[in-house]
């Protein structure tokens, strides 16, 4: 049994944090002044980076942004206590999401140019209330995962080092929140691609030496995890890792990158088209390092019957500090805050590209580039107040919050899929009262079978989220089609001058 003892506070504990997160700060805010260009900013440049990303950047920040805390934890804890089956349903959902992605995302910006975000879009193709739905949607989603990352951030601080946890959550904003809300979008890019490298490289060394620890057969036996039970997709654990958690997490996951502004913020900031398909594709890559290598740390530990008191949340945490010399354990842990900052910056510059041009336009008429800049900065100080509150809600857990997001995203998903793959859009009632019946049907429900532990209602909810939005919003627009025998067509910004 390991010792729930934190394994840092012999070496300074909260003081080796601070002390890191201050030096982190220097660092990347100087970087981001010198990739940025300064404090002078235009509204293209803090919002999409003047659209000049390069394939590198582009694959580094998309595989960096996409690396949220449950990758880095509940890869690992599914793979160690539900082996190969458990780990699957949580990593499918994240391949399908960001291939798909990939493979149909130009699609519509090429028939979009000079967009700045997915509810704008789906606002300027269908109408107002649409974008009212894919904001709320949006903002939600930027919100709940922008809490998900404190909640798990801070919580591995206080377990590591023995740091106040209110106090872990406050520095874990402020660093990132400093430096972007400074230099905008590209300084969410290039530290992206900074804290990419570091964690693959800490992740893959990490799993390579621990497999080599225990040895490669003590690795497989623990694909059964820790009780060795979880053989196959189709008996009654199988069944069960499914109905509790796997279907649910593969539909809100597959749903992940239609719904996430970080991602569409990303792939406006591209002009090529051919740079932004194959820089998804290789952001894949990069975003799959660090869940596989956590995934063989997960089975490592199972293999060796490691357990740990308190709960399996931070398995990988706990076995290497019990396997790997101290100085390892300090490397794991400045991997873990490079990828939560890294999701913090993320959401932060998600939300100040929705504030900054499509509220912004809400506010003022035509808003200079100073006042879509100043109302982009005002959004991620209320964004950050308001994750630190709900981080901070006694009881909350990741779970719910993962599940309960993913369903608020999977509400307006699959319209917007059909629309990449169709490249044209909906029939614009259709979207509208799909997304929100979807929301306020399948949410609900989804949130009321997770916190009473009732599987039916956690996946049907899930599942009505995710598939009702679509279905009646095509069927709807099939039948509009048939019986007028014309197709919508993709609206730009230079069409709606004309008109």
């Amino acid at each position: 049994m390991q010792s729930t003892i934190p394994a840092l506070v012999p070496y300074g504990g909260p003081w080796l944090v601070a002390g890191f997160m201050l030096v982190f700060f220097f660092f990347m805010f100087y970087l981001s002044k010198w990739w940025s260009g300064g404090f002078d900013q235009t509204k293209s440049r803090y919002l999409v980076a003047d659209r000049e990303l390069g394939l590198w950047q582009t694959g580094m920040s998309v595989g960096a942004s996409y690396i949220w805390a449950p990758a880095m934890f509940i890869s690992a804890t599914r793979a160690y206590e539900q082996g190969f089956v458990g780990f699957s349903w949580y990593m499918i959902g994240n391949i399908i999401a960001l291939l798909l992605y990939a493979l149909l995302v130009n699609r519509v910006i090429t028939r979009f140019p000079g967009g700045f975000t997915l509810s704008d879009f789906m606002g300027v193709q269908h109408s107002e209330r649409v974008r009212g739905i894919f904001w709320l949607s949006l903002i939600g989603l930027t919100i709940g995962a922008f809490a998900t990352q404190l909640l798990a951030g801070g919580l591995f601080i206080k377990f590591l080092t023995g740091m106040d946890y209110f106090w872990a959550t406050v520095l874990l904003t402020a660093v990132p929140f400093l430096y972007c809300v400074f230099f905008g979008f590209k300084a969410s890019v290039i530290t992206d691609m900074t804290k990419m490298a570091v964690m693959a490289v800490v992740a893959i060394v990490g799993a390579w030496w621990i497999a080599g620890n225990v040895g490669v057969d003590t690795v497989i036996t623990g694909m059964n995890g820790i009780s060795g039970q979880f053989v196959s997709f189709f008996d009654d654990k199988g069944i069960m890792v499914a109905t509790t958690f796997g279907i649910a997490a593969l539909i809100g996951l597959t749903s992940g990158t239609a719904g996430d502004q970080a991602l569409w913020q990303r792939a406006f900031a591209v002009k090529d088209p051919t740079t932004r398909r194959n820089g998804f594709l290789l952001g894949t890559l990069f975003y799959c390092s660090v869940p596989f290598a956590m995934a063989v740390i997960g089975f490592a530990a199972a293999g060796a019957g490691f357990k740990i008191a308190g709960g399996n949340q931070y398995i990988n945490v706990a076995f290497i500090a019990d396997q790997l010399p101290i100085w390892a354990v300090m490397a794991f842990g400045i991997m873990i805050l490079m990828g939560i900052t890294s999701i913090l910056d993320s959401k932060m510059s998600a939300l100040s590209c929705i504030a900054g041009h499509d509220i912004a336009k809400k506010i003022h008429k035509d808003p200079t580039d100073k006042q879509a800049i100043n109302i982009g900065k005002w959004s991620m100080v209320i964004l950050c107040l308001l994750a630190i509150g709900i981080a901070n809600i006694p009881g909350v857990k990741l779970v719910h919050l993962f599940l309960s997001y993913g369903a608020i995203r999977a509400s307006t998903a699959l319209p917007t899929l059909i629309v990449m793959w169709r490249g044209k859009p909906l029939h614009e009632p259709g979207v509208f009262w799909g997304c929100l019946i979807s929301m306020f049907v399948g949410v609900p429900l989804l949130i009321y079978g997770t916190l009473n532990t009732i599987p039916w209602a956690t996946v049907s909810g899930m599942a009505f989220a995710f598939f009702f939005s679509g279905l009646l919003a095509y069927f709807w627009t099939k039948s509009i089609e048939k019986s007028t025998g014309k197709e919508l067509s993709i609206k730009t910004y230079g069409e709606l001058a004309k008109a």
